[in-house]
């Protein structure tokens, strides 16, 4: 049950926050991988933009921590960037 930040202690609104952080955290971790599946079959890149409502900056700055993060997952060097002209 989620209940209003206002009725929690000091401790329990810290304890709040780090749940969601850590939730959000894992979640990027999925966006990533499932970005760099993506990139890896070679999917249009522009067409993952529009789903995720996303702006070009956004998937550029994703793609480099695929890049950096995921780098067995990476596309191949002779990829282009997505979102790119």
């Amino acid at each position: 049950m989620d209940v209003s930040p206002a009725l929690l202690s000091d401790d329990g609104v810290f304890a709040a926050i780090a749940e969601v952080e850590a939730s959000l955290r894992s979640l990027h971790v999925r966006r990533l991988r499932l970005l760099a599946e993506v990139l890896r079959r070679g999917l249009d890149a522009d067409s993952y933009r529009r789903l995720v409502r996303a702006d070009t900056r956004e998937v550029k700055r994703w793609t480099a921590q695929v890049t950096l993060f995921l780098p067995s997952t990476s596309p191949p060097a002779n990829h282009s960037h997505p979102c790119t002209p």
